[in-house]
């Protein structure tokens, strides 16, 4: 029986929110219901602060979560410590959810490679990228198989690191069905949450992690020019997320609002606050300049909200090409086609529709099945 040691380093508090890390839960969730099926044994490594991991799975006959204290110490993990404990499992192979932690030792290994936004987007100073760059490339060209979310991260993957087409697999991500879907948000959680951000009025909604490549200055920036050229439109920005870096012009752009709107931070949310907030919404907008997969524009389609997006990356390919998009580097076409939305019942409608469709065809239970495949024949090839 093949035994997959799985990294969870990528999903240490703090950074225990966001994509990386709902897509290392989600594989271990259905993982350890998979793993009987594969002929698979699995175990994840986990630190002793990694509550949701450490107390989200029970163990089974075929998969484990095992607490150590050395993935607490970050350079030692990240440099030998992950291949000592791999070892100590007597893995056959090792599964990294993301290219955080360098393989110094001999075990063969399958990497997630979400995106190479900091290739696309200067989001770091030249020294770092050239760091980033080197320790992704080393990592991509020793991986046994390499695994990606969309196909414009695989052609990135490619370009920017030069392995071979068969080595990177495509696996679609998903979206949490027991929260984002299209049932009515929970009337109480959605009272509690307008009346603790003072939402008395309709509301545009952006969902995320306050970062460059988000464009969120941008998406203000439209904001006001919406409401400047058209003072009838009567809603609120809502701007829901941790803060990450780099994010002092989007609250000096939020500082220039005009009085007739305003803009509300949320801060980071849980799961079924996240969600009746996007349920509650009359339009969810993604103005991204980079995307690897985007999980939260698959969770507002999943809710049935009518969402626009940016025209670059993998935006258009993720969501089918069925919502409207827009030039994310020009503010006039996304004032322009927020307000078009806004005012067109018929095209929410249109949108609504196309999004609960398009979305109902990802699944995380395929996207494990997909990657247990992978795993288990890098294994299977030693």
């Amino acid at each position: 029986m093949p035994k997959i040691a799985v990294d969870t380093f990528s999903s240490r508090p703090p950074f225990n929110f966001g994509g990386v890390y709902e897509y290392t839960y989600q594989m271990l969730r259905q993982f350890r219901t998979l793993t009987m099926e594969y002929g698979c044994d699995v175990t994840a490594l986990v630190g002793r602060n990694y509550t949701a991991l450490r107390e989200g799975f029970s163990d089974s006959e075929t998969f484990r979560i095992r607490t150590t204290r050395w993935i607490e110490f970050p350079r030692f993990w990240r440099y030998g410590g992950f291949g000592l404990q791999a070892r100590r499992c007597k893995a056959d192979v090792a599964f990294f959810p993301s290219p955080d932690v360098l393989p110094l030792l001999t075990t063969p290994y399958v990497v997630m490679f979400h995106d190479v936004a900091y290739q696309r987007i200067a989001n770091f100073s030249g020294a770092k990228t050239a760091r980033l760059t080197f320790l992704c490339r080393l990592i991509a060209r020793n991986a046994t198989r390499i695994l990606t979310n969309s196909q414009c991260s695989k052609d990135d993957v490619i370009h920017y690191y030069g392995v071979a087409d068969n080595k990177v697999i495509v696996t679609g991500l998903s979206h949490d069905r027991q929260w984002f879907n299209e049932e009515a948000p929970d009337e109480e959680l959605l009272r509690q949450l307008r009346r603790r951000f003072n939402l008395h009025r309709t509301y545009l909604l952006h969902h995320g992690t306050f970062q460059p490549r988000k464009n969120l200055t941008r998406l203000v920036e439209s904001y006001h020019l919406m409401l400047q050229e058209h003072p009838r439109i009567d809603c609120d920005l809502v701007l829901a997320g941790n803060m990450g870096w780099d994010f002092q012009d989007t609250l000096r752009a939020i500082g220039n609002i005009p009085a007739n709107g305003r803009v509300i931070l949320t801060g980071g949310l849980s799961n079924p606050e996240l969600a009746a907030l996007v349920k509650a919404s009359a339009l969810v907008v993604i103005p991204a300049l980079y995307e690897g997969f985007c999980l939260p524009m698959l969770e507002a389609m999943a809710c049935g909200v009518p969402t626009i997006v940016a025209n670059n990356s993998c935006l258009p390919e993720v969501s089918g090409g069925v919502l409207r998009y827009f030039n994310a580097e020009s503010v006039e076409e996304i004032a322009e086609t927020m307000r078009s939305v806004l005012l067109s019942p018929s095209e929410q409608q249109s949108l609504r529709k196309a999004g609960l469709r398009r979305a109902a065809e990802f699944s995380w239970e395929r996207c494990a099945n997909q990657t247990l495949q992978v795993l288990r024949q890098a294994a299977m090839s030693t």
